[in-house]
């Protein structure tokens, strides 16, 4: 819910454009639940069958850079600093990025320009299930995702209305981000160890490896070309070989 409900006996219904909030308060908490069961029994059917439609007229273009769409769903969601406000969001997950619309994109044009794109290999779950206890009525069901950016960590919430529900999208994400690193394969970053510009490796099978920069001649730009790396053993190391996680 965006708005208060103490006493668990409202639902809300939101436009497809984000413009408009339907709340409906019912005489009791049981009535509630019954209307929402319904209502969202019918809501999961027509999700399925738009995910279908979106896959059929995207699957030349892509989506925002991806090229694959594996599940798509409206959540509630709000940022670390937005402690108080849930806001609904389109959330969609592709073969390699997770991608946030503030409402459902009409054309293909729309789904070309998401309104938060964050990188499935630089993402990980780190909370998932209800605030306090077991999941009871009334109780949040979320899960928090943290993305490393240029500007630092950020930190999402999203909301599920259900048990199935967030055990279905904690479950797409966890994967999701697996078969990013397992697709990528390699992050290659620079760095400085012990005073020499190098680079640090981080291979999907091989682990983590501390490389001289090859590319590096005087003047410190790079060559471009792509040469066989010299390994940087530790203090006390025997061996170049990489060090492995």
């Amino acid at each position: 819910m965006t708005t208060p409900d103490p006493e668990n006996r409202q639902l809300e219904l939101h436009s497809p454009d984000a413009r408009h909030t339907v709340v409906l308060r019912c005489p009791d908490q049981p009535s509630a639940l019954s209307w929402f069961s319904a209502m969202h029994s019918v809501t999961s059917t027509l999700s399925q069958r738009a995910l279908a439609e979106v896959i059929q007229n995207t699957a030349r273009t892509g989506v925002a850079g991806s090229r694959e769409i594996r599940h798509l769903g409206w959540l509630a969601g709000k940022t670390e600093s937005e402690k108080q406000s849930w806001k609904p969001v389109l959330v969609v997950v592709t073969e390699k990025d997770l991608l946030l619309y503030e409402s459902l994109p009409r054309g293909k044009e729309a789904w070309q320009s998401p309104a938060h794109t964050y990188p499935l290999l630089a993402t990980r779950l780190v909370h998932s299930g209800p605030d306090r206890g077991s999941p009871h009525s009334g109780t949040e069901l979320f899960f928090a995702t943290r993305t490393g950016t240029r500007l630092g960590i950020e930190t999402h919430l999203f909301r599920a209305e259900t048990t199935k529900d967030l055990s279905l999208w904690t479950r797409q994400i966890v994967n999701g981000c697996h078969a990013s690193a397992e697709m990528i394969k390699e992050v290659t970053t620079s760095c400085l160890y012990q005073s020499q510009e190098c680079r640090l490796v981080i291979h999907y099978e091989q682990g983590f490896s501390v490389l001289a920069d090859p590319s590096l001649g005087e003047g410190g730009e790079g060559t471009g070309r792509r040469e066989e790396p010299t390994h940087l053993p530790g203090p006390g190391c025997s061996s170049p070989t990489p060090t492995r996680n």
